[in-house]
Formats: C-alpha cells, sequence, structure tokens
C-alpha cells in the first residue's frame, strides 16, 4: 500500500511539471513477490528500492537523495551581489 500511495504522489500533475524531462513508468505485476520500484537516471545510473518494509515518507526520502545527488545546479556557487559591489565595478 505504501508503494501505491508513493506512487500516487509522484505521478501528480503539478509534480510532473517541476521536472518535464522526468517520466515515470509503472508495471503492476501480480506474482506474489515484494513490491519495489526502479528509478533509472539519465546518466544510466539505477537505483532499485525493496519498499516491504519502508514508509511512503522514507521512499520518498530516499527517492530525494538519491535525485538531489544527480541536480546539477546542487554545486553552482550563489553569488550576491550587494550595492558596494556593484559600484566598486
Amino acid at each position: 500500500m505504501e508503494l501505491r500511495e508513493c506512487l500516487f504522489l509522484i505521478k501528480q500533475a503539478r509534480i510532473l511539471k517541476t521536472n518535464l524531462n522526468c517520466a515515470t513508468k509503472v508495471d503492476v505485476k501480480s506474482n506474489r513477490c515484494d513490491p519495489e520500484i526502479n528509478i533509472a537516471f539519465i546518466d544510466d545510473h539505477k537505483v532499485k528500492f525493496k519498499t516491504s518494509e519502508l514508509t511512503t515518507l522514507d521512499i520518498l526520502q530516499r527517492l530525494h537523495e538519491f535525485s538531489d545527488e544527480k541536480d546539477p545546479k546542487k554545486n553552482e556557487k550563489v553569488v550576491v551581489m550587494t550595492k558596494a559591489k556593484k559600484r566598486s565595478k
């Protein structure tokens, strides 16, 4: 049930609009195996979560950790221009 709730949250239109490069594909199997989520990033890095013992919050937090590492803007340095710096240029 936790995985279904997580997928419901991820597939909301307002969430998908935040990253147009994100594609989701759901493959539901009824073979009595433990629930899992497989994630493939653009750089061919793949992650598999065994979600039988995870809550929705756990799944989303771990997904955020992996996707945050892939964020190219994360390492950009923010330069704050003060009025004094602008005048000196």
